[in-house]
């Protein structure tokens, strides 16, 4: 069963993340046969245009939703880009880019349900899961 985020969550986060201009959130969502917890996660990354001046923005920092995975050993999750991988081909190196950014107050409960519907996209597609040879039937 794969675990869902609230609008309420979502939006607790972002203004977390805003008041201490740093640090990253998460909620684990399933961990696979390969033992990678995927989440969904929220925290800052860089690289944007520090006139911008969005609501959830600091200098070139802007906070931003991803879906992704980390090794379940992994008790520390604090950066999303370091912390978080997407998932992604090996042969070709193409990236399933999940990236969500927060600009302004978006629909908490309408993002919560984007990232619920992409979180079961990628899980579908990227998790791995041993099926048992008498559950095939």
């Amino acid at each position: 069963m794969i675990k869902k985020i609230t609008g309420k969550q979502l939006k607790h986060w972002a203004e977390w993340l805003k008041k201490e201009d740093c640090g990253c959130c998460h909620i684990k969502i399933v961990t696979d046969d390969k033992n990678r917890e995927w989440c969904i996660a929220m925290g800052w990354l860089d690289g944007f245009d520090k006139n911008d001046n969005g609501k959830y923005q600091s200098g070139t920092w802007n906070i931003c939703c991803e879906v992704g995975y980390h090794d379940a050993k992994n008790i520390m999750f604090s950066d999303l880009s370091w912390d978080l991988t997407m998932p992604y081909d090996e042969d070709t190196a193409e990236v399933d880019d999940t990236t969500t950014v927060l600009y302004d107050e978006p629909n908490w409960d309408k993002l919560a349900d984007e990232l619920n519907e992409e979180a079961e996209r990628v899980i579908n597609q990227w998790a791995y899961f041993e099926i048992e040879e008498e559950e095939i039937v």
